[in-house]
């Protein structure tokens, strides 16, 4: 059996060069693909919200309405109406799997 243990990336975790240097390399292409026409950094915060959302890693521990799960659903709904156009037909229900 493999000796699985998840290890937080914290300061304490030296940095991989390659992987930095990979991980430099897809910000660098996201910015300048999807973010900089819109006149967005990575870095920078695009958009805030009042609503207290469930932190990420309690998300899903209970089954119950989430404002976060909520978020996603609705996303969901968005995306198929987008990607259906004209021939979207209004759906009743979204889940988001959460475990």
């Amino acid at each position: 059996m493999l000796d699985y243990r998840l290890i937080p990336l914290d300061k304490s975790v030296a940095s991989h060069e390659a992987t930095a240097e990979a991980v430099a390399e897809f910000k660098n292409e996201i910015e300048a693909a999807y973010l900089a026409p819109y006149g967005y950094g990575f870095d920078e915060v695009i958009a805030k919200s009042p609503l207290d959302f469930t932190p990420i890693g309690q998300f899903g521990q209970s089954p119950a309405e989430d404002t976060l799960g909520n978020l996603l659903a609705d996303g969901y709904i968005y995306g198929v109406a987008q990607a259906e156009g004209d021939s979207y037909r209004p759906l009743d229900l979204a889940v988001v799997p959460a475990g």
